[in-house]
């Protein structure tokens, strides 16, 4: 603590007041607090309560930044020692009024209401959390925060997430999970999700699977093992339908790279058509990007499959799928990376693609006649189309 106090002596109660207090957690380089605030205290024959409210957060995080917004509440109270909510406590002209009441139970809380954070220039977090000193060690733990990727026009965000983050020297890690996923991608409709998680750590940083932090009454656990310099947002379980033409599903990791936001998922699922008739892979790469223009992606890679009456036993040596908006393109040679993850797109994909390429298609129709050859599918007005011709190219005419 520090600032100008006025002290007094009431009733057997030592009493502070200040208008222009600061308090703060941590050390020299690593810290969080309060400048400005208002404060009282009181001190009797059971303790020592104090509170200190309003002023202007400040913070030091190293590699994780420093809060831009938020409202502190920093309180103390001894066990056995109690303050009513609305109690005034005066000191010659000056006054305070304790915000909130202090139970009978030991409280030393520092809280940060509506704070803003751009973390490790990665996802922008906001939310309530609860901060603590334990050593050299800064720990945040939050039940209501909120990690946004990207910008007001194009991203990702997790919403109401459990976050827990701690800070010791140049080692941090920060982690959210348990929250609403939201998607406001171009082209995306009804997305869905298993699970989300947010994940940063230094060079420095690492936990393992079951780490627990707490602040006061509250936790977080790591539900998963995160090793040193990882950036990641990732998503399990992801649904979407793209375009009217093809919904993606599986495992994804997300980045906002300059106005961009990218995907890159393995293992993911794809499907153009409708229940009864569709065409699509498995188990394949996929690669996306989307801008505030519009959205492209492509899955290759995967095992190939056709659900249309009378075909059987179809099969492919290559299946490439690849979309694009009238406003977006995607040149050849592109890589992008998420996170140890990474995509290359082989070839362009032009403006204005909704295309399924099969390469070496076979399938037997009806018992009548074996198909063989290069296809090419779409699913326009809600009919499978395909067209063969004796070569197609990478994209489309």
């Amino acid at each position: 603590l520090s600032g100008d106090l006025g002290f007094s002596f009431i009733s057997g109660d030592l009493v502070a007041v200040g208008p222009n207090v600061g308090a703060r957690l941590g050390t020299d380089s690593i810290s969080v607090g309060v400048s400005g605030a208002n404060f009282g205290l009181r001190h009797d024959a059971d303790g020592t309560n104090f509170e200190l409210t309003g002023g202007v957060v400040e913070s030091s995080l190293g590699g994780i930044g420093s809060f831009d917004a938020g409202s502190v509440t920093v309180q103390y109270s001894d066990l056995g020692t109690s303050v009513t909510a609305g109690e005034r406590l005066t000191v010659g002209s000056l006054s305070y009024d304790f915000v909130e009441g202090l139970g009978s139970d030991a409280i030393a809380g520092f809280a940060i209401e509506g704070f803003g954070l751009t973390a490790a220039n990665f996802v922008r977090l906001s939310g309530d959390v609860g901060i603590k000193q334990d050593g050299s060690k800064l720990i945040a733990v939050g039940s209501n925060v909120g990690a946004s990727l990207g910008t007001d026009s194009v991203g990702v965000s997790l919403s109401n997430a459990d976050f827990g983050l701690e800070i010791d020297g140049d080692a941090a890690v920060f982690a959210l999970t348990d929250g609403t996923f939201g998607a406001n991608l171009g082209s995306f409709a009804n997305v869905t999700s298993d699970s989300v998680f947010v994940e940063y750590t230094s060079s420095t940083g690492s936990v393992s699977s079951g780490d627990t932090l707490n602040v006061g009454d509250v936790t977080y656990t790591f539900g998963r093992d995160v090793a040193s310099d990882t950036v990641l947002f990732g998503v399990e379980g992801l649904s979407a339908e793209i375009g009217g033409f093809a919904t993606v599903t599986g495992d994804v990791g997300f980045s906002f790279v300059g106005d961009e936001i990218v995907a890159v998922g393995s293992g993911v699922g794809v499907r153009v058509g409708t229940d009864s008739a569709n065409v699509g892979l498995t188990s394949a790469d996929f690669g996306l990007v989307s801008t505030q223009d519009g959205t492209s992606f492509e899955l290759t890679n995967g095992v190939f499959g056709l659900n249309v009456a009378n075909f059987a036993g179809a099969t492919a040596s290559s299946t490439r799928v690849s979309y694009s908006d009238e406003n977006s393109r995607i040149d050849s040679g592109r890589v992008l990376n998420v996170g140890p993850l990474s995509y290359s797109f082989a070839d362009e994909i032009v403006a204005d693609t909704s295309l399924v390429t099969v390469e070496g298609f076979a399938a037997e129709v009806g018992g009548f006649v074996d198909l063989s050859g290069d296809l090419g599918f779409s699913f326009i007005s809600g009919d499978l189309v395909a067209v063969g011709a004796p070569r197609l190219s990478g994209s489309p005419p």
